[in-house]
């Protein structure tokens, strides 16, 4: 058994404690709509077993990832191991048939939601998810009426979360009351942080990855980082940045300028209040 590269945090106010970094299914099943995919079913099972070896217990994935296929990889997974053991997490939004133009087989109607959460758990092999999230924000109201529909379900989703919002939007106090943390979701393609990555002099034997994982993992408002992978190569590499070193503090803000984007206002005051107390800038 290898020993454990993963620390837990909380998820929230979830109660739920995740590895620091997660598992993207993304990369899960055949390419399709424009997503990675290409892991078939045999090579997705040795991934989640390494993870799981390593200490991951946080697996994400959506219903759209590969129109299902995703899913019934994890589910198929899953259904093999211990299902408390591992807090999974999937999303809900998008058509899941492309073929058909059906309005009411998208968005975040009552009838969508329960729809798709019930092929979710027949695709995933459960009767529940740990974290039901929106794939992505239409309009602020249309997220909040997803959380009144989503509340009935009693027990089956433990914790709402909403993906590819960015935190500065928070500040509405319908949305804060969910008191959901931010998963974040690391990115190859994120340019500037990748480049000044490169530059700087990481501890001996990090990679690029591991620069670029390890500067999201210090981050005191992040809970879990989103990895994916299609080989067990690039698995083992981005958990080699879970634990056992740290950027020093110059390297932590030479990335901070890097990836630095202008904050409109109001929430510039925000941050500018939270540096004043100490607090960190995401």
């Amino acid at each position: 058994m290898a020993v454990s590269k993963c620390t837990y945090r909380f998820l929230g106010c979830s109660g739920l404690k995740v590895s620091n970094l997660c598992l993207g299914a993304m990369t899960f099943g055949e390419h399709r709509g424009g997503r990675p995919g290409q892991c078939d079913e045999a090579t997705a099972h040795a991934i989640m077993d390494k993870f799981a070896e390593l200490g991951g217990n946080f697996i994400d994935t959506a219903d759209v990832y590969q129109y299902g296929v995703a899913e019934e990889y994890v589910g198929s997974w899953l259904s093999m191991k211990q299902r408390d053991r591992f807090i999974i997490a999937t999303k809900v939004n998008f058509n899941m048939d492309p073929t058909q133009q059906d309005p009411n087989k998208r968005g975040l109607s009552r009838h969508h939601i329960l729809n798709s959460i019930d092929g979710s758990l027949r695709r995933l092999q459960t009767d529940y998810v740990d974290l039901y999230q929106v794939g992505r924000e239409q309009q602020r109201e249309k997220f909040v009426i997803a959380t009144k529909v989503c509340g009935p379900m009693g027990q089956d989703p433990n914790q709402l979360g909403l993906s590819r919002h960015h935190i500065m939007a928070s500040i509405d106090k319908s949305l804060k009351r969910l008191q959901t943390d931010y998963v974040d979701l690391y990115q190859a393609g994120r340019n500037a942080v990748t480049a000044a990555s490169g530059c700087l002099s990481p501890p001996a034997g990090k990679s690029v990855a591991q620069v670029s994982l390890r500067w999201l993992l210090q981050k005191d408002v992040v809970s879990s980082v989103i990895i994916g992978v299609k080989t067990l190569q690039q698995l083992e590499d981005n958990m080699g940045a879970a634990d056992g070193w740290e950027l020093t503090q110059q390297q932590m803000d030479d990335l901070d300028a890097a990836s630095a984007v202008e904050i409109p206002y109001p929430y510039e005051m925000v941050w500018r209040a939270n540096k004043a107390a100490g607090r960190q800038r995401p």
